[in-house]
């Protein structure tokens, strides 16, 4: 989990920093302003690549985790914490970045 919030992290400032990359990248993200788990995954295709499952992907495959960790435990896991985020609800014991 470390591995992809740090990967997350850096990619979205990236994203963030720099003009070109927000305003022809990023900014796909932010026209969806409604608070709903789709949220997540309206992005471009190259920020979803690179900012969304390259992160998720970069721990299992550095760790050398088994295949089936990852597609029955991690992978729903950071998809269901994403999809959280954005939703707009306050879930008991989730701690909502984006607030």
């Amino acid at each position: 989990a470390l591995i992809a919030e740090i990967g997350f992290y850096t990619i979205h400032m990236l994203l963030h920093s720099s003009s070109f990359l927000y305003k022809h990248i990023h900014k796909v993200h932010h026209r969806f302003v409604a608070p709903t788990a789709m949220g997540c995954v309206y992005t471009h295709p190259i920020e979803c690549l690179i900012g969304n499952f390259l992160p998720v992907y970069l721990g299992p495959m550095l760790t050398n985790a088994h295949p089936l960790t990852c597609y029955f435990f991690w992978f729903p896991s950071a998809i269901l914490g994403t999809c959280m985020g954005h939703s707009g609800y306050c879930f008991i014991g989730y701690i909502d970045p984006h607030d």
